[in-house]
C-alpha cells in the first residue's frame, strides 16, 4: 500500500509540474514577443511592463486550468431511457489513487452499441501522466446480467479499441478455450506419456523407419533416354509423421566413377512430395538417368558384377510439428550391381 501512495503522489507530483509548464507557455511566449517588438521599436526593453505582462498571462492561464478542471467536458445529453447498452461503471487510470470516473461520459454517447477508444481523450486530464493507464467497464445489454471488461491505454503507435457490447463469438470462444486448457490439464499423465515416446523415438528414429522392400530396374530401350530406378517401401514406426519436399543429395557411380547426370525423386505429380506418417507406409521412388554410352556398357558387362554404387545419394526427410522440435531422418541409397536389377 505504501509503494501505491508513494507512486500515486510521483504521478501526481509529475502531472502537476507538467500541467504547469504547459500553463506557463502560453504566457512566457507572449511575453518575449511583446519584448522583442518593443525592442525593435524603441531600442529599449521596458523590463517592468515585460513582467508585469508575463505574470498577467499567468494568472489568466492559472483561471483558465481551474475553470477546465472544475467543469469536466460536457456532453450532450440524450434521452438513453430506451438504449439497451447501460454503462454501470467506468474509470479509466492506473489503480484506485490515479483513475478518473468516466461513467456518465459513455453513458451519455448516442448508442445501442459503441467503439471506444482507449487513450487519453476520455478523460480532461492524465490521471497518471508517465503511466499505462487501463479502462475498466461494467456494463449491461438487454438484461439484469452485468459484465466487466477491461482495456490497457495504447502505447504509442498503436490503436486499442474496445467495443461494447463485446462479440458473443468471442466469449464464446474464450469459454471454448478455458474448457481445452482444462481438457489437456486433466490429459497430463498421457501428454506426459506421449512426449517420452517421442524423445525415445527421436533417439531411434532409424530403427523406427524400416525398408518393406525395394526394387532395382534398369529402363533401355531403342529411342528413349536410359535410366536405373531404385524403388523403395518405407514403413514409419514412430509417433512423427514425416515429409520429403523433393530435396536429394549426392551422385551414383558406376565401376568406381561417378555418373554425370544427378539423381532425382520421381513422382507423378510435381512438385514432388512424399508423406511417411506415422503408423503408415510410403513409396520413395530414385530415378537416375544415364547416358548413352554407360547404357551400352552396362549392358555389354550385365553379368559380370561391376558395381553401382548408390550409397552417397541421400534424401532427407523432416518431421511434421506435433511433439516438440523437429526430427530428421535420412534415407540413404543402396549398392548393386546390374544382374539384381530387372530390364524393362
Amino acid at each position: 500500500m505504501a509503494e501505491q501512495v508513494k507512486g500515486f503522489f510521483n504521478s501526481l507530483l509529475a502531472t502537476a509540474v507538467w500541467d504547469g509548464l504547459k500553463g506557463l507557455w502560453g504566457p512566457a511566449v507572449l511575453a518575449a514577443i511583446f519584448a522583442v517588438w518593443q525592442k525593435l521599436k524603441q531600442g529599449s526593453l521596458d523590463w517592468f511592463a515585460i513582467v508585469g505582462l508575463f505574470v498577467l498571462a499567468s494568472i489568466l492561464a492559472f483561471l483558465n486550468f481551474r475553470k477546465k478542471g472544475s467543469h469536466p467536458v460536457q456532453i450532450a445529453k440524450i434521452d438513453s431511457a430506451g438504449a439497451k447498452l447501460k454503462i454501470h461503471r467506468a474509470v479509466y487510470g492506473a489503480g484506485p489513487l490515479a483513475e478518473i470516473d468516466i461513467r456518465e461520459k459513455l453513458q451519455d454517447s448516442p448508442r445501442d452499441a459503441m467503439v471506444v477508444i482507449v487513450d487519453n481523450t476520455l478523460v480532461p486530464r492524465d490521471p497518471a501522466w508517465g503511466v499505462q493507464k487501463r479502462l475498466d467497464v461494467d456494463y449491461s445489454y438487454a438484461s439484469d446480467s452485468v459484465v466487466h471488461v477491461s482495456r490497457m491505454e495504447a502505447r504509442p503507435g498503436e490503436i486499442v479499441r474496445l467495443v461494447l457490447p463485446e462479440d458473443t463469438e468471442v466469449h464464446r470462444l474464450q469459454i471454448e478455450n478455458q474448457a481445452l486448457r482444462r481438457e489437456i490439464e486433466n490429459l497430463g499423465p498421457i501428454s506426459t506419456a506421449l512426449q517420452s515416446m517421442a524423445k525415445e523415438d527421436a533417439e531411434k528414429l532409424g530403427e523406427r523407419i524400416r525398408q518393406c522392400g525395394q526394387r532395382l530396374e534398369f529402363h533401355f530401350a531403342p529411342g528413349s533416354d536410359p535410366y536405373v530406378d531404385v524403388t523403395t517401401e518405407l514403413w514409419n514406426g514412430s509417433v512423427f509423421d514425416l515429409v520429403s519436399f523433393g530435396e536429394i543429395r549426392g551422385h551414383g557411380t558406376y565401376a568406381g566413377r561417378q555418373l554425370a547426370v544427378s539423381p532425382r525423386i520421381w513422382a507423378p505429380v510435381e512438385p514432388v512430395l512424399v508423406c511417411l506418417k506415422h503408423g503408415d507406409t510410403a513409396t520413395l521412388a530414385v530415378r537416375q538417368f544415364l547416358s548413352i554410352e554407360v547404357a551400352d556398357t552396362m549392358v555389354a558387362n550385365f553379368n559380370c558384377g561391376v558395381l553401382v554404387n548408390f550409397e552417397a545419394i541421400a534424401v532427407p526427410f523432416k518431421s511434421v510439428p506435433k511433439f516438440g522440435p523437429p526430427v530428421h531422418y535420412t534415407w540413404w541409397g543402396p549398392r548393386f550391381t546390374m544382374e539384381q536389377t530387372t530390364r524393362v
